[in-house]
């Protein structure tokens, strides 16, 4: 009998998505997280990356070390953010707010060889084969959450707006943490709108514009109890009591399978194809 457990690091996959909404790739393009990303005491540290000068990222294992993607093939040269020093500020600050009951820190200083989460926030999604109303992309898998992920937000699509560029940037490197889409209008992982993101103490349905079945066997998500199940509190945070969202583990797993399991079961890496909110 499976245990049942709350927000174990099981990823999600939307089953209605057309094919137009997500890529697979293979599950070796990805490197997992056998356990939780954080030590004691110890931040998740993700890196927003504004491409000062332009960057070129590469194909391969995902690794933000060294600007690698598992959603590239050869090679992309990403322009610069092309707004205001204003703005950025604003979206790193606004990124830091929907982050702050959460260890993890969010950074625009690129912390080298050390390990780090990373999204591009720049660009244009023609650059990854995407069309006009891709607002950001995201690896994914069915296994846990991926170590050294990397993940884009098309800048010059979403456009001048700091919130909304912030939302997205959150909703990316959660996928890459484990999260699916939610269908309730105030989480960082609806489609919904109605006003400012955060992620949310409540367990909530998946889907996109409608509800659907969460995949990986979990009944529904809770995003805010799945990302203190990973990460803990942020400094100074109090730990909540969590609004359901539990749900058993995977047939044959009690929480997060290792890197070596993962590639015995073939099991596929998804990159989420984020609608940029309020194009049409």
């Amino acid at each position: 009998m499976v245990g049942r457990v709350c927000a174990v690091s099981v990823a999600l996959l939307p089953l209605s998505a057309s094919a137009s909404d997500l890529v697979e790739v293979p599950a070796d393009r990805v490197e997992l997280r056998a356990t939780s990303s954080s030590t004691e005491g110890e931040s998740q540290v993700l890196y927003l990356n504004r491409c000062d000068g332009g960057v070129t990222v590469s194909e391969g294992v995902d690794d933000a070390r060294t600007d690698r993607s598992s959603l590239v093939d050869g090679a992309v040269r990403l322009p610069a953010f092309p707004f205001s020093d204003a703005t950025w500020t604003q979206t790193v600050t606004h990124t830091r707010e929907i982050f702050t009951r959460f260890n993890v820190f969010v950074t625009d200083v690129d912390p080298g060889l050390a390990n780090h989460d990373e999204v591009f926030v720049c660009g244009d999604p023609a650059l990854l084969g995407g069309g006009d109303d891709l607002g950001g992309l995201a690896p994914f898998t069915c296994s846990g959450p991926i170590r050294n992920a990397v993940a884009f937000v098309f800048a010059e699509r979403i456009g001048d707006r700091p919130r909304v560029l912030a939302e997205t940037i959150a909703h990316e490197a959660a996928h890459a943490w484990g999260l699916d889409h939610a269908v309730l209008c105030t989480d960082a992982m609806s489609y919904l709108e109605c006003g400012d993101k955060e992620f949310v103490n409540q367990a909530a349905p998946c889907g996109e514009n409608t509800e659907r079945p969460c995949t990986c066997e979990r009944e529904s998500q809770n995003s805010a109890a799945h990302l203190l199940a990973l990460f803990g509190p942020g400094p100074g945070q109090a730990p909540p009591e969590t609004s359901g969202g539990c749900s058993a583990a995977p047939r044959g797993t009690r929480g997060p399978i290792g890197p070596g399991a993962a590639a015995l079961l073939g099991l596929l890496a998804v990159a989420y194809r984020t609608r940029a909110r309020g194009i049409r």
